[in-house]
């Protein structure tokens, strides 16, 4: 039985022709690779893509950045109907409406420097984007060919400093009460471009005085600690963190000053801690008490002094305190009709003495005006009618308080004392006479 044999040279071409399909499909490939586009004509074109820049350089967190590129050909051919697509990564997207997708028609052999295209695109950046470098992508066909996928680029990523401050305080009511419940609110703003977490409220228990021995701040959260915990805030978003205080009921009226510690954590891992200061008006409405203190002006008719005494019964000094005694048909002012006080600390008073002639008889009403200011700087002026009782000769003999008393107690001593001369000048005068009998 014969053996069937190929023949060495058939064993040869058929050698060559598998290396040759090898060679093709390696040049096929590199040719896919470094974009080179072969004509039948053995010309070709060779499409590059250059990233030119990126704006900014780094971009930040939650904002957006723009990439230009520069497309040329540098073969010796015409790239027909070229298209690009730019295909982004995390933490870069395009913005709504907007796509990756660029046609650029015929590039022509040898296109390139000032004749070069130029793409450009507008990417937004993640908010929560870490620091670092990301990549983005092109790729292009050649007249409704394959994709062909060019070597990635980088895009730097830097967050800036992550900012979060009060952005406004709210009270309720605006003015704290000593010993009253009052709200404070405060509205948090992350201004970052990227996300912050584990911020920490707190709020002291001293006052920013700036002295060396701090003062204790009398006010202090009920219901909750002095200190607030906000898991995450986002970019550019605000909070509110709302504390219910009580005030001590000692406290005195003013402002104060209160720190406020702000904590907290970035993505990247970065801790910060600032502290501001904000204001906060404790006041309680000033209470005076005011009443006639002496007189010695008991008759219809009668010149004397009345004393108004002022007392302040409240928590908080008063000061520029005046007081006017207003104008009556009832008596007649004699003299300077307002007095200025000054300052009247609390649980004190002042006196302010003024002279009138009474005009009536019976109850005689004095108007009073006082003017002052709380520490606050703010005016007060409150208007009291203040009675002074005048009575009659019968009446007062009555009350055992005769405005004639005093002057019938001299005439008796003075009755006395002439009826005692009388006696004595009658005792001498019948002393001399005996004298003259025995003579």
């Amino acid at each position: 039985m014969e053996a069937s044999l190929k023949p060495k040279t058939m064993e040869k071409g058929d050698n060559m022709k598998k290396k040759l399909i090898v060679i093709l499909l390696l040049a096929a490939t590199i040719i896919s690779i470094f974009g080179y586009t072969v004509h039948g004509d053995g010309t070709f074109a060779n499409i590059e893509s250059t990233l030119l820049s990126q704006d900014p350089d780094p971009c930040e967190p939650g904002s957006f950045v723009e990439v230009r590129y520069k497309i040329e050909n540098v073969g010796n051919s015409v790239a027909k109907d070229v298209q690009f697509v730019l295909t982004p990564e995390y933490p870069f997207s395009f913005f709504p409406g907007e796509t990756g997708a660029r046609k650029l028609g015929d590039l022509y052999m040898r296109q390139i420097g000032n004749d070069a295209y130029v793409l450009y695109y507008r990417l937004k950046v993640d908010s929560d984007a870490t620091d670092g470098s990301f990549p983005i992508r092109m790729k292009y066909s050649v007249n409704g060919g394959n994709y062909i996928n060019l070597e990635e680029d980088m895009l730097r990523v830097r967050p800036t400093n992550a900012i979060l401050y009060i952005e406004k305080v709210e009270q309720e009511p605006e003015i704290f009460t000593p010993g009253d419940k009052s709200k404070l609110s405060l509205r948090l703003k992350n201004t970052a471009g990227t996300s912050l977490k584990n911020i920490k409220v707190v709020i002291s228990n001293v006052q920013a005085t700036g002295a060396a021995t701090p003062s204790p701040l009398p006010m202090s959260p009920v219901g909750s600690s002095n200190e607030m915990i906000i898991p995450k805030l986002g970019s550019n978003q605000v909070t509110n963190v709302v504390y219910e205080m009580i005030v001590d009921p000692d406290a005195e009226s003013k402002i104060y000053k209160v720190p406020i510690t702000l904590s907290y954590s970035d993505n990247f891992g970065h801790n910060y801690t600032k502290e501001e200061v904000i204001s906060i008006a404790v006041h309680d409405n000033p209470q005076i008490f005011v009443k006639l203190d002496d007189t010695d002006i008991k008759m219809s008719g009668q010149t004397g002094s009345v004393s108004i005494k002022v007392v302040n019964r409240g928590l908080e000094d008063i000061k520029f305190v005046s007081v006017k005694l207003d104008d009556s048909d009832a008596f007649k002012k004699i003299g300077t009709d307002e007095i200025y006080l000054g300052n009247i600390d609390s649980d004190d008073y002042e006196t302010a003495d003024f002279n009138i002639q009474v005009q009536d008889t019976g109850k005689v009403s004095l108007p009073i005006v006082i003017t002052y200011m709380d520490s606050l700087n703010t005016e007060y002026m409150d208007t009291i009618s203040l009675d002074l009782n005048t009575y009659s000769q019968e009446e007062l003999e009555q009350l055992g308080i005769s405005q004639q008393g005093n002057s019938n107690g001299m005439i008796i001593v003075v009755v006395i004392i002439v009826l005692g001369l009388v006696v004595w000048w009658f005792m001498k005068r019948k002393k001399n006479n005996k004298d003259k009998e025995i003579e």
